[in-house]
């Protein structure tokens, strides 16, 4: 299948058909967050909210696209990841030294609860169409790998294992898989699959046999050694991949996870899933988890690094947007010589004002600070030092703005001084300047000037929240415009209003899908609103005290304790919706928490709103401005309120 003309919009695990065109649009920049050290040797669990790249990390590791990346690990789009891989010891001068398998926990599974009420044979069913698939997608990928034909070439298959590091394989498994050939496994498997789904197509259990007697994940040590083809060594270890756990019942996860957690398994084992149906004791807890068992990869944890410019995100979406610009049909046939996504992004600095519109606005931007002054002298130095004549720029105009919110803040701060009036130096001017009020300022005029503010590749990777498919939804509108404009041989150039516009846009739309899309929308929705009214007028205070603003609210660490204790929600209705709701918004990346921040000899759970919602109430991108709240104040968020009740309720 073809891409789309637009190739931000293909979803690269799902959309991306050819193993060569997903490995030209991964970016290897997704796999920063993961040790190499610590992949083949415990249990990986890959968690994100849904477009955090977990189904693509597990595709890069399966037979079509290692064999492909192995045969192009030359070129300049593959040579990157190609040169990891083989540091990783997943790629060798040979080809690819691992045999990788992904299974998805698709629907299936969790129906076969419904065929008994019994939870042994629950149990027992569920191992042993996963110990079936998960043998036969090993047997097919063994095919794959050598180039052979599935399944007529699946008897040259043979897996011999390390009789010193694993002496034999447990008895129940051994009687289930006797033989560990190619064509014996596959028999095996076949045949207990197909009792399984005969079962399930009949929603009973009644009338058949006895079921297969799987006690436990039994692949995990039937496909422990190497594997052989035609007598040739094809791989050195087996990788057993689970995708979309989350969609398992939760004890079948349980069990999942408990039996590939065991330290004796000859394979490596992975499984990815969303937060979705995670206890609240995962949701909530405490960033990932380092253990000997098993090690949690939370791969929209990028936060980690907001000190440096540009952070890893940014340099990971800048590195998949180039991919996806050079994958365009349109961009292509122009033979455009600019191929990187940000030399489509127009500066403010490339479309300033007009003369004219700059004149009047910073005459007005002065006079506003004059009326601040008045007629005593105790800013006369400052208003005389920002006086440049005939410098007419947008950095002169948010001089002016910040000025004024310095001397708002002095005003405030010199109530009950002894000289009022005294005169300030230039040098205590400058020594009350930050980088934050300035950014303050950036956003004022923004807003009261109607100026874009949400444009440019850094501001787009802050809009991203972390999630590289938020990032690519927001680049596609973007690129729409490109691909336009080249077809209509127009300049290729996204102006600063056209990028806050579709920006814009996009908060909204996400806004108003919420009810929609989660568990509990309208009142994910209601809180959302109300944390975000909170924010925007916290963060346009005349003095700026938050700088550059507010976007995220606090509640205790005492209070969210509360909240996932059971029997007060049992015994409190209103702490039961808001536990829901928080629930669903850090779930659905709607609200990212930072637990045990420390602030005022306390510590807090800070919840900030996704950045593309900061958006939609005209809020920096920035972290750390956060706004502390009592837990019976935030309980009132989550009922839709008309605006007066809403701002009794923030600040009645």
């Amino acid at each position: 299948m073809p891409l789309a003309s637009n190739p931000f919009h293909v979803r690269t695990s799902e959309q991306a058909s050819s193993d060569t065109r997903f490995l030209g649009l991964f970016g290897p920049g997704v796999l920063q967050n993961i040790a190499p050290g610590e992949l083949w040797d415990r249990l990986i669990v890959f968690r994100s909210a849904p477009g955090g790249g977990k189904t693509s990390i597990l595709r890069l590791f399966t037979p079509g696209a290692l064999r492909a990346l192995h045969q192009n690990r030359s070129h300049e789009a593959t040579k990157r990841l190609a040169d990891l891989l083989v540091e990783w010891g997943v790629l060798n001068d040979r080809g690819p030294a691992i045999l990788g398998t992904r299974l998805s926990c698709d629907q299936q599974y969790a129906s076969i609860r419904d065929l008994t009420d019994d939870d042994s044979r629950r149990r027992q069913f569920f191992f042993a169409l996963i110990n079936a698939r998960a043998i036969l997608a090993a047997l097919r990928g063994a095919v794959s790998l050598a180039g052979g034909t599935w399944p007529n070439d699946v008897a040259r298959v043979r897996i011999a294992s390390d009789e010193r590091e694993h002496p034999e394989i447990p008895a129940g498994a051994a009687l289930a898989f006797p033989d560990r050939t190619g064509q014996s496994l596959y028999q095996s498997a076949c045949s207990i699959e197909r009792d399984i789904c005969a079962r399930l197509n009949e929603l009973s259990d009644a009338g058949f046999s006895d079921a297969p007697a799987h006690v436990d994940l039994w692949a995990l040590h039937v496909l422990g050694g190497r594997i052989w083809y035609d007598g040739q060594l094809l791989a050195d270890r087996v990788l057993i991949a689970f995708d979309d756990v989350h969609m398992l019942h939760r004890e079948q996860r349980d069990d999942l996870r408990a039996a590939m957690m065991r330290r004796d398994v000859p394979v490596a084992r992975w499984i990815a899933e969303r937060w979705q149906g995670l206890s609240l004791e995962e949701t909530f807890g405490h960033g990932a988890t380092l253990g000997r068992d098993y090690q949690i990869v939370q791969l929209d944890s990028w936060a980690d690094d907001l000190n440096q410019r540009p952070s890893r995100f940014e340099r990971t979406v800048s590195d998949i947007a180039n991919r996806r610009t050079l994958a365009s049909d349109v961009i292509q046939e122009q033979a455009l010589t600019t191929a990187a996504f940000d030399g489509f992004l127009q500066d403010v600095g490339d479309a300033p004002p007009s003369p004219a519109w700059l004149e009047r606005n910073i005459s007005v931007a002065r006079s506003r600070v004059e009326a601040i002054g008045g007629d005593t002298p105790r800013y006369r130095r400052w208003i005389e030092e920002q006086i440049r004549p005939g410098e007419q720029t947008l950095d002169a105009l948010r001089s002016w703005r910040e000025l004024e919110i310095l001397m708002d803040r002095d005003r405030t701060r010199r109530q009950g001084d002894l000289f009022p009036d005294q005169e300030l130096t230039p040098d205590e001017l400058e020594s009350r300047h930050s980088s934050s009020v300035t950014a303050a300022a950036e956003l004022f005029i923004s807003r009261e000037y109607g100026l874009p503010y949400y444009y440019g590749l850094r501001r787009f990777s802050q809009l991203g929240s972390w999630n590289i498919e938020q990032f690519l939804d927001l680049a596609g509108d973007v690129f729409d415009l490109v691909e336009m404009a080249v077809t209509l041989k127009n300049p290729a150039k996204i102006t600063p209003k056209q990028q806050h516009e579709i920006v814009r846009n996009a908060a909204k739309t996400m806004l108003d899908g919420i009810p929609r899309r989660i568990p509990h929308g309208e009142a994910v929705r209601a809180l959302i609103e109300h944390a975000g009214r909170m924010a925007e007028k916290e963060t346009y205070r005349p003095n700026a005290p938050y700088a550059p603003g507010v976007n995220g609210f606090a509640i205790s660490m005492a209070d969210l304790q509360l909240l996932k204790d059971g029997r007060v929600r049992r015994q409190d209705p209103t702490a039961q919706q808001l536990m829901h709701v928080l629930t669903a918004a850090v779930w659905n990346n709607l609200l990212q928490v930072k637990l045990d921040y420390p602030c005022k000899n306390r510590l807090w759970a800070v919840f900030y709103l996704n950045r593309l919602l900061c958006a939609h109430f005209n809020l920096p991108l920035h972290y750390g401005g956060f706004r502390e709240k009592k837990l019976s104040e935030v309980k009132r968020w989550v009922a839709p309120m008309e605006s007066d009740a809403m701002e009794l309720a923030l600040h009645g």
